[in-house]
This record gives C-alpha cells, structure tokens and sequence, in this order.
C-alpha cells in the first residue's frame, strides 16, 4: 500500500510503540487518525506530527489532516465516536493493551475481566465496525499488533497470554476469512519493548532472565513495512524469540522444562 494521503486508524497512539509508529507514518505522507484515552498525551503526539511529520515534498502545512480522538474502545460510545471521524479510513492498527506481570491468583475479577476485554473484545468488536468502510476501498489493511506471549504461555503472565493467544486466532480466522476481499491482515507480535507500560518489576525480570528488549522503533518500522506490503504479514520479532515459538509449537515440553527452572525468578517478581 502506498501510504501518501492514506487514513491510518490508530488504537494506543500515545504509547511508546504507537507513537514512532504515528510519526513514521506521518513521514509517508498519511493522515493519521490518533485514537487512546489520555486527551494530554494524544495531543502531544499529534504536536509532534504537525510540526515534523511530512517528509520533505510534503510539508505539514500542505494538507496533512491527522486528528484526535479521544475515546474508550471498551464502550459502545467510544467505538462510534472513532466511526464518526473515520468514516473513509483505508487501514485499522490495533495497538492498544495493557498487560501486567502477576501470577492467576493474585489478580482481581475485575482485572481478568478487563485483560480480555482490551487486549481481545475490544479490538474484535471496533474491527468488525471497521470492515465495511475498508471493503470499500480498492486496498486496504488490518494489523493486529500482538505479542510473543501470544504464542508462548509465560509463568506470570496467564491473562496476558490468553489474551494474546486470541488476538493471534482472530487475526488468523480473519484473514482467511477476508482471503477473497481486498483487505490485507496482518499479524506483528514483538518482544519485550522499551515502554512506559513496562513496571519496574517487568525492567527487573527481563534483565535478570537476559531476555532482550527492543526499542519502540524498531517495532513501529515493521509495523509500517507490513502496512505498505501488499501481502499479509505475520511477524515474530526477536532472537532467540521467534525460535522458542516454533519450538513450543512442536515441541512444548522443551519449553516447559525451560521455563520450570525460571519459574523461582518469575515468582520473585509477581505482585
């Protein structure tokens, strides 16, 4: 897809993650629609587009029209509020999430509840609102940013996981279900990353297993590459990451007896 004068829906646009990836496609030349639920950090994002987001033969002040929206996904409300604005989008990231390092029974109702639904209800739900407004473009694009836990069950992270783990099967369902229409669906799952989501705990545990974390940047430039890709992608970002998942998915009893002896440390870390 060619991204110039394109419009790019974009859930969890005031994260870290969703933030470079605002600005790389601002660099492209498209409207961003910047969607989250704080209205002081969108703003701020959509601050730095304006002022630095077109590339050289397109300056800012020569039409880019990237917006806020301010907007709860969970809620019915919310989800129109973001049709309303997005009525002639040509392509839907789903980036928002929240995650949090706790082992099953230390984790409310309410917070099991919550996981699923804005990890894998919510994106379902504003998808399906999305699909005929991309079906009636000529090209258009789904990515569903997930996770490598989205492949691997992690001590630690059980409503994560399973969140994930359904993130990953709808977008799979879906783009075979969407194989005969112009949308391309795409699947990104990245690593451990360097963002403020991340507590101090989750920093803790990361650098005492060794596991490597990314920069939001480099994530963000493999979302816009699978964006202006014509095929759909599926990518699982890290060494010796992406390993571990082809490893777990024929062999998961390795992995179990690898992360049996990680378990002490992950437990250290819990809430």
């Amino acid at each position: 897809m060619n991204l110039q004068n394109k419009n790019i829906i974009l859930t969890g646009a005031s994260g870290g993650i969703g933030a470079e990836t605002a600005r790389l496609l601002a660099h492209e030349n498209a409207n961003v629609i910047l969607v989250g639920r704080n209205a002081e950090s969108l703003n701020m994002v959509f601050e730095s587009l304006s002022s630095n987001g077109a590339s050289s033969d397109r300056p800012s002040s020569e039409g880019l029209s990237h917006q806020v929206i301010v907007a709860d996904l969970a809620t019915l409300a919310g989800r129109q509020c973001v049709l309303r604005s997005a009525h002639d989008a040509d392509a839907l990231i789903n980036m928002a999430g929240i995650n949090q390092l706790s082992l099953l029974t230390q984790m409310s109702e309410q917070q099991l509840v919550d996981m699923i639904s804005f990890n894998l209800t919510m994106p379902m739900l504003l998808t399906k609102e999305i699909l005929p407004i991309l079906k009636a473009k000529p090209e258009a694009a789904l990515i569903n940013v997930g996770s490598i836990l989205g492949s691997i069950g992690m001590p630690g992270s059980v409503a994560y996981c399973a969140s994930k783990f359904g993130l990953r099967g709808f977008t799979e369902s879906l783009r075979r279900e969407l194989a005969d229409t112009n949308i391309a669906v795409s699947y990104i799952a990245p690593r451990a990353t360097e963002t403020a989501m991340n507590t101090n705990s989750a920093n803790a545990l990361n650098k005492e297993l060794g596991n490597g974390v990314d920069t939001p940047q480099k994530i963000a430039e493999i979302i816009v590459a699978a964006l202006k890709s014509s095929s759909p992608v599926r990518k699982y970002i890290g060494w010796p990451e992406k390993l571990f998942v082809r490893i777990n998915s024929l062999f998961p009893g390795v992995v179990d007896g690898s992360l049996i002896k990680q378990l002490a440390i992950i437990k250290k870390y819990t809430k």
